[in-house]
């Protein structure tokens, strides 16, 4: 049998070495795996946050603080995008009114936090936010198209028959028996292959235009603005291949032609007027088929092949302007 003094000594150590390890155990347990025994626990430090932003959110927060509602409807504006369903809403409307002044304060400072941080590494643009029309790209691929076409009808003997004689006066000859309607072309160069050129021209201006590009047919005022921008461009292009000092005119001399009757002259107003007018027509025809026929099929198949060969066959003078910027027929900006 123990001594009751040899009982009391082990009490008294035991009780030392429970309060050995029991102290740095409780302070890890309440002020985690860093926490030290000496001295009190410092709270977790917050977040360091920018004064611009610490100061704009909590105006933010204190000015929309007295009024619910004001809560309720920017806190929406964030969470409730425009396609939201009529359900998904109702829940929102339930969620919404819980807010607190500092839980919104909290929210808008991480949105503010991350929109700053977009803003700073986003690149400069115009103060429209759109930025500007890239002349320079639209003039190279212009003139890129336009030796492309007189690469071609030069490969025609009486194209280069006419490169011998006087060229300066030839052109003002050509030019100034411009008039009437019909050329005596054929139907399908006048009314299918002026268009396509116009088309693949309008396409030019589109893809240099920074807002053109975004849209899509529809009865939006900037779709519409964009496409007669588009026929602008495309006129003008028109008139360049057919008058102007590098065209028909000058190194064909299509004006001093006429037809075996010797009545219609080759010079007429239609190839001036059916480019742009046709050309953008057929414009908008690809810009529906690609919204409401390419982009459906494009869901119903996963396979690239599919999905190119589509946007070409539906879609080919678009990837004839895609080609004269050197990217794939079948490239979208989307």
């Amino acid at each position: 049998m123990n001594s009751p003094g040899a009982s009391m000594l082990r009490c008294l150590l035991s009780l030392v070495f429970l309060w050995a390890f029991s102290s740095p155990l409780c302070a890890q347990s309440v002020g985690g795996p860093n926490a030290s025994s000496e001295g009190p626990i410092e709270p977790p430090r917050k977040p360091v946050i920018e004064p611009r932003i610490q100061t704009t959110t909590n105006w933010f927060a204190r000015s929309i603080s007295p009024a619910p509602s004001a809560i309720g409807e920017v806190t929406k504006a964030f969470l409730t995008p425009e396609h939201l369903s009529g359900q998904a809403a109702t829940r929102t409307d339930m969620i919404i009114p819980r807010l607190s002044s500092e839980g919104l304060a909290g929210l808008s400072r991480e949105i503010l936090t991350k929109e700053l941080g977009e803003a700073e590494s986003a690149p400069q643009v115009t103060s429209n936010g759109n930025g500007g029309f890239h002349w320079a790209s639209a003039f190279k691929q212009s003139l890129l198209f336009l030796g492309v076409q007189h690469g071609y009808a030069m490969t025609q003997a009486k194209t280069r028959r006419e490169l011998r004689g006087p060229f300066i006066k030839d052109y003002f000859r050509s030019v100034g028996r411009l008039g009437g309607w019909a050329d005596g072309g054929r139907f399908f160069t006048n009314y299918i292959s002026h268009p396509m050129e116009g088309s693949i021209t309008g396409f030019i201006q589109i893809q240099n235009d920074p807002r053109g590009i975004r849209q899509e047919f529809g009865k939006s005022r900037a779709y519409w603005k964009s496409r007669l921008k588009a026929m602008a461009w495309n006129a003008a292009y028109s008139t360049l291949f057919e008058i102007g000092p590098i065209s028909q005119s000058s190194i064909g001399n299509v004006g001093l032609h006429t037809t075996l009757d010797g009545k219609k002259r080759k010079m007429a107003y239609v190839d001036l007027v059916v480019t742009p007018t046709l050309g953008t027509a057929w414009l908008i025809g690809e810009d529906i088929l690609d919204r409401f026929v390419v982009r459906r099929l494009e869901v119903s198949t996963f396979r690239p092949l599919w999905r190119n060969t589509l946007r070409v066959i539906l879609n080919p003078m678009r990837g004839a302007a895609n080609m004269l910027r050197f990217k794939v027929p079948w490239y979208r900006d989307r």
